[in-house]
């Protein structure tokens, strides 16, 4: 092996050592050649900015603009620019006596730019005096390219339109064919490269405190904090559980950026993401005013409602119900009223104007607000079957279930039992502590708030037949 060769296989050994990832390096299989890959370092505060892509306009069109068009430019909104590629080949007598054959080839530089790279690197090795160039090359393209093109605060974005015009070193290479495959493209990069810096970075959890890899942890895409898998996790399983679909939002405090459905589904199981697919399914056709359900527990099916009609067909079970009250289609007799709307009615009823007054009688009857008003059956359910929410002191209503609550307004979880703040993550570790004063009471007194209705005031389905 000659001296030349045998320094060649020295630098092609060195840069393997230096450069381990492939991301960088690449040798060629045979022969003394390979591809490097160096990313340019750009000033902290440097902004990308592109012409305004201007759709289905020809090259003629395109040749004939003006240099005010051209002015137009958008920012682009990105970090990372893909990488400068130097493909070389090593001749026999390098580097003693000639350069190495290479071509230099960047998406987003056009030709003639990158030919004053070309240059800047032939020069570098005619000073190099027969020294080996290939490392020094690396540092050139990475900390000089900014210099040497004069770039500082700003890279507007270029895409050569004509390659053979003079001053254009054949080595050099613009491998985009226009703009907007530029645009898209270097989007595309910037996501991943982001992706593949949080994935290899440590970042501390917001909810457990501790450091993790990014690999472990999500991100939610609109407000950016970052917390660990297993903690969100546990998190979205026990608000899927309790059906609270629209609560499954950022922990950062005071943040209310909603998880995606992406998000979810990489940290649930399969039945529990159709649980909560099915649930914010339903939860967006409820935001629907044509659209009601099938009151039938075992349906529960969308079903349209037609306009000026208060009578809905179910598709699915063929089920003939009052979209008023959700009962079996009771044709023009009143609507059976359960204990939440009659408190809604009565405040409507006392508070309204007469034009309200005689509406709500004509739906509903006169005798329905003269027993509200003559119990005074407001006052006594708010006293025996309502609390304060703890935090922001809304009044909750508990109709039957555990004593696990979560407030309407603020989503906090507290106990019915004795008002306690409950931990958001898990709530229900407050009924399994011996310590506490509700240790195995999470279902106490269900039973108790059936029976105080009196007999026959309650129908099987949960509704108090007034009428």
């Amino acid at each position: 092996m000659s001296e030349d060769r045998e320094r060649q296989e020295n630098e092609l050994a060195a840069l393997e050592s230096i450069f381990d990832d492939e991301r960088l390096f690449i040798r060629a299989a045979e022969g003394f050649g390979g591809q490097l890959s160096v990313s340019v370092n750009f000033p902290e505060e440097c902004s990308f900015f592109y012409p305004e892509i201007k759709n289905a306009r020809s090259r003629d069109e395109e040749k004939a603009s003006t240099s005010d068009e051209r002015a137009n430019h958008q920012k682009l909104g990105i970090k990372h620019l893909p990488p400068i590629v130097l493909n070389f080949d090593l001749p026999p007598n390098y580097p003693s006596k000639v350069i190495p054959e290479f071509t230099l080839s960047c998406k987003w530089l056009p030709v003639q730019k990158i030919s004053i790279l070309c240059k800047a690197l032939d020069e570098a090795f005619v000073e190099g005096d027969g020294n080996e160039i290939l490392y020094e090359w690396t540092t050139i393209l990475s900390e000089q390219t900014c210099d040497i093109l004069e770039i500082s605060g700003s890279l507007v974005l270029e895409v050569a339109r004509d390659n053979t015009k003079n001053g254009v070193d054949g080595r050099s290479v613009q491998d985009i064919a226009n703009m907007a495959g530029l645009v898209s493209y270097l989007i595309d990069y910037n996501q991943s490269e982001e992706t593949r810096l949080f994935k290899t970075s440590y970042i501390l959890c917001g909810v457990c405190f501790n450091e993790k890899f990014g690999s472990m942890c999500v991100q939610f895409h609109q407000c950016k904090h970052v917390f660990c898998k297993q903690c969100m996790a546990e998190y979205f399983t026990v608000q899927i559980n309790d059906g609270s679909v629209k609560a499954l939002i950022c922990p950062e405090g005071k943040c209310e950026t909603q998880a995606d459905p992406a998000m979810v589904k990489s940290l649930v199981d399969s039945e529990l993401f159709e649980r909560y697919d099915k649930l914010l399914l339903q939860r967006t056709l409820e935001c629907m005013s044509d659209i009601t359900y099938c009151p039938r527990k075992a349906c529960q099916a969308p079903v349209l409602r037609e306009e000026d009609l208060d009578m809905a067909r179910c598709p699915t079970c063929h089920f003939v119900f009052c979209i008023l009250c959700h009962n079996t289609y009771h044709g023009r007799a009143k609507c059976p009223l359960s204990s939440e709307e009659m408190k809604k009615l009565r405040e409507t009823y006392i508070n309204g104007t007469e034009e309200e007054k005689e509406e709500l009688i004509k739906k509903y009857g006169k005798k329905v607000f003269q027993r509200m008003i003559e119990e005074g059956y407001s006052e006594a359910w708010l006293e025996r079957f309502s609390q304060k929410c703890p935090k922001c002191k809304a009044g909750i209503q508990k109709i039957d279930g555990c004593n696990k609550m979560t407030c309407f307004q603020c989503r906090t979880n507290f106990c019915w039992l004795c008002n306690a703040f409950l931990n958001q993550l898990n709530p229900y570790t407050h009924f399994n502590n011996p310590k506490t004063k509700c240790y195995n009471k999470l279902f106490e007194g269900i039973e108790q708030d059936f029976r105080g209705f009196e007999d026959g005031e309650e129908d099987e389905d949960g509704w108090i037949q007034f009428l």
